[in-house]
């Protein structure tokens, strides 16, 4: 409900908003960003309250918490507001967005750079959807740039289109690196030109009407922490022992490709208020299960087999028609790891169906 109202108070206050408003606003961007006030003719949109359209504020109400992750990392940081609006032109703020060249996340990394910034990207968890760990791969990589280039312009367009597109801007421009210059050059794609315009759009109908102070004070630090987990941890068991839905558990790891977590020392956010709790009980709970390789067997047939029902395996899986999915502990056999003919603890082959066993 909150987030409603943030949301209607903006609109509000952009509907109302005036010149003095937007050229103040204008400034204070320019100001963040290192932009020379005499680039407003190439860089302010006249239009600029048109944001406040309904797409605008949709996007600001899907992901309202990923602000407060990326504001928090940010304040640490000492990284202007204004850069932080490359996340919301690159990807909407979804963990989920994959671009047609293959780069992922709120970021939008490539598989490269994303491992290059010490991003971890495997078979079983790719990063770039991690929001906290992808924020903070993404400020280094900014910070790299601004090093490089000298401001946080031309970190954006560097961010954009690459170190290269824009050291061979700067050559061709004769050494200027002005923001005029550049934008005024056939020396940058229009993309690149769009891009900075967007941010800097972004970014001060924002700023309009404090809406960002509201904003961001009226936001608590993020809700969720991390908590080590053994190798191979159905998310299903941890989902079980907090009390949350399989499906929440999910949503606070996109990052994990899987219902379960890699077959190494790995992590997974849970709610920050069932930290302890987790902590308490895990251990203690000690639930088994084991990943099973279908090869094509149907569904009907698995459930045959380990005596579960469709209810029981979904507790441990959110997609039932997975290739691989968590087989869990069941009342019907105690001794169930007999089954598959693998005893508690015992590790196995890849490339059999029994994959790993949780400890």
């Amino acid at each position: 409900m909150r987030k409603f109202f943030l949301v209607l108070w903006l609109l509000s206050n952009l509907s109302g908003a005036g010149v003095e408003s937007q050229n103040a606003s204008y400034k204070e961007v320019f100001r963040e960003l290192n932009i020379v006030e005499s680039a407003n003719s190439l860089l302010a949109d006249k239009n600029v309250l048109a944001l406040k359209n309904s797409e605008y504020s949709r996007v600001i109400e899907r992901q309202f918490a990923f602000f407060s992750i990326l504001k928090e990392l940010a304040v640490q940081k000492n990284l202007p507001d204004s850069m932080l609006y490359l996340a919301l032109i690159e990807s909407n703020l979804d963990v989920t967005a994959t671009s047609p060249t293959k780069a992922a996340g709120i970021w939008q990394f490539t598989l490269r750079t994303g491992r290059e910034y010490g991003l971890k990207i495997d078979e079983f968890t790719d990063e770039r959807r991690d929001p906290v760990r992808s924020t903070e791969a993404a400020l280094r990589l900014l910070f790299d740039l601004k090093e490089r280039f000298g401001s946080w312009y031309l970190a954006i367009l560097a961010y954009n289109c690459g170190r290269t597109c824009v050291a061979n801007a700067i050559n061709k421009s004769g050494g200027k690196r002005d923001v005029e210059t550049l934008l005024r050059s056939d020396y940058l794609s229009d993309e690149a030109k769009h891009y900075i315009y967007k941010i800097v759009t972004a970014a001060a109908a924002s700023k309009m009407g404090r809406f960002s102070e509201l904003y961001y004070t009226s936001l608590e630090t993020k809700d969720f922490a991390e908590v080590k987990t053994p190798p191979s941890t159905a998310l299903g068991e941890i989902a079980h022992i907090l009390g949350i839905g399989l499906g929440d558990l999910r949503l606070l790891n996109p990052q994990l490709k899987f219902d379960f977590t890699p077959p190494y020392e790995y992590f997974v956010y849970v709610p920050k208020e069932l930290v302890r709790e987790f902590d308490l009980r895990f251990w203690a709970f000690n639930r088994r299960g084991f990943l099973y390789e279908r090869k094509n067997e149907s569904l009907e047939r698995v459930l045959a087999k380990f005596n579960l029902n469709e209810e029981e395996l979904a507790r441990f899986n959110t997609n039932l028609s997975s290739e691989i999915l968590v087989i869990p502990h069941t009342k019907q056999d105690g001794e169930w790891f007999s089954k598959t003919g693998v005893k508690s603890g015992e590790s196995v082959e890849r490339n059999k169906s029994v994959r790993s066993i949780f400890r």
